[in-house]
């Protein structure tokens, strides 16, 4: 409900404060995000204009459709219980379909502001496009303190704390989202990676069962035939016996090797120099399953 408001006069020099407020103001909250702080010197600054006793400032959150109490400044002051007409209503609900400042005075609303210590309470809803944004309620002890030229002001300083506050939501959106979005591309990244990685694998392995079948085969010629000549030929020297012994422990290692190809499964490469360049050649112990270096 809105009560007669005063209209008086205003002086140049209060006239041109309020424009200087006015920018003010929207310097603060340009330049900031509208936190606490920040909020509490603008409304500091506020004062200096217009002297109310004590403010509420709510903020509306969208995810939890509720309006959340951002700062209050001077008297203990319980906004709810003096605006909404019907105590059993949300505040929530109640305040979402305010779209004009609402005012009270003691002479017409006695009842309802009998206790409070106010004399003078405004309301006004922080709104943009029709869309709840918060809610700024101001009182004061004398009977029809706001003026109208009051209340013109305090409605455009409103306005630029509502577009501050959907700005900073806005960017902390953005902000969330592009973290958000950063990660979904590092594990897309490491996905890709996976994928390339048991690529590689798979093409290892695959050229390892081809390498175990075509070297399988003439390894065992050559280690049947040397175990054959050791042991029918008795007379064999000392030193075609050692070679032939080291013919079979080299190619003995060589299936060793053979068969650490077929259990390799991950890839672990290392850098080698050759002729002055760094070479990658693949580890076969390390990327063996169970097989450790020596």
């Amino acid at each position: 409900m809105a009560t007669d408001i005063k209209n008086d006069d205003v002086p140049a020099s209060r006239f041109w404060s309020k424009l200087n407020l006015i920018s003010d103001v929207t310097t603060i909250i340009s330049d900031n995000p509208p936190g606490k702080q920040i909020l509490l010197e603008v409304m500091e600054r506020v004062r200096e204009i217009i002297p109310f006793s004590a403010v509420v400032l709510y903020f509306y959150s969208a995810d939890e459709f509720d309006y959340k109490k951002e700062l209050s400044i001077g008297p203990a002051f319980n906004a709810p219980e003096l605006l909404m007409p019907d105590s059993t209503q949300r505040f929530s609900a109640w305040a979402t379909r305010q779209n004009k400042y609402f005012l009270l005075s003691a002479p017409n609303d006695k009842k309802r502001l009998a206790d409070s210590g106010f004399g003078s309470v405004l309301a006004i809803p922080l709104r943009i496009e029709n869309n709840p944004v918060g809610f700024l309620c101001l009182g004061h002890e004398d009977n029809q303190f706001f003026r109208e030229q009051d209340i013109k002001l305090l409605q455009m300083l409103s306005y630029q704390i509502a577009i501050s506050r959907e700005r900073s939501m806005h960017r902390q959106m953005l902000t969330e989202r592009n973290l958000e979005l950063e990660k979904a591309q590092k594990l897309l990244r490491l996905a890709q990676q996976r994928l390339i990685d048991d690529e590689r694998l798979h093409a290892v392995k695959e050229l390892s069962i081809s390498i175990n079948h075509e070297i399988n085969n003439p390894l065992s010629i050559i280690v049947g035939n040397v175990q054959c000549l050791l042991f029918m030929e008795k007379n064999l020297g000392d030193k075609v016996k050692e070679r032939l012994n080291r013919i079979e422990s080299e190619a003995m290692r060589i299936a060793e090797i053979n068969h650490r190809l077929l259990e390799i499964d991950e890839l672990v490469s290392e850098t080698y120099m050759n002729e002055g360049a760094n070479l990658h050649m693949l580890n076969i112990s390390k990327s063996s399953s169970g097989v450790t270096n020596d």
